[in-house]
């Protein structure tokens, strides 16, 4: 069992892991936000997770462990899903949280609700972010099997990589910009943080995970 880490056992079969890094990021988004932004983005994590988790048990996979730490979210499963199969439940997952999205932004206008409004646009935010062809977002790894379909695993694996680094340098040169312009540092420290986290390995491979 790894250290400063939450387990929560539900039905004996999955697991779900809570890190310290995840506990930290709650307390800061609670404390720069207030408790109302946080309830929303952890609706709009729900039911972005909860996309990836539908088709995965419709395509004969099973969840064995959701681990949640400073960088994200993860699931861990076993069984066998085809790449296309992997590729479908990755966009999933954006899918999901933009039609959720949505369906907050049409409740929030149309019952003047403020909790609904700042669900639509954080749920926006965090699914159209996933879209991004860096690792390890979504839209980098359906990139990845696609490319992999195509062109062969290693062949494959290594122009998906080129075009997440390359993307990400965009990000770090659109942060420094911002900041030249008196932006702030927002998208420059997220530049740098998905930097961090092409460095190391979200998930494991056996058995397979998606993020």
């Amino acid at each position: 069992m790894k250290k400063n880490a939450a387990f929560v056992s539900v039905g004996g079969a999955l697991r779900i892991e809570l890190g310290a890094g995840f506990a930290l990021f709650c307390a800061l988004v609670y404390f720069f936000g207030g408790a109302d932004f946080l309830a929303a983005l952890l609706a709009a994590v729900a039911v972005h997770e909860a996309g990836h988790i539908l088709p995965m048990l419709f395509f004969g996979g099973r969840p064995i462990r959701i681990k949640a730490g400073a960088a994200g979210f993860s699931i861990d499963y076993s069984g066998s899903l085809t790449p296309l199969q992997e590729t479908l439940t990755a966009l999933s997952g954006p899918a999901f949280g933009l039609l959720f999205a949505m369906l907050c932004a049409g409740l929030g206008r149309r019952r003047e609700n403020e909790a609904f409004t700042l669900c639509a646009g954080l749920g926006f935010m965090l699914n159209a972010f996933n879209l991004l062809p860096i690792p390890p977002l979504d839209g980098w790894r359906a990139l990845d099997l696609g490319l992999s379909g195509v062109l062969g695993g290693k062949s494959g694996g290594r122009v998906s990589s080129i075009i997440g680094l390359a993307a990400n340098a965009l990000i770090v040169l659109a942060g420094l910009a911002a900041i030249a312009r008196g932006l702030g540092p927002v998208p420059l420290a997220v530049g740098l943080w998905l930097f961090i986290l092409q460095r190391k390995k979200s998930c494991q491979q056996v058995p397979r995970g998606i993020q």
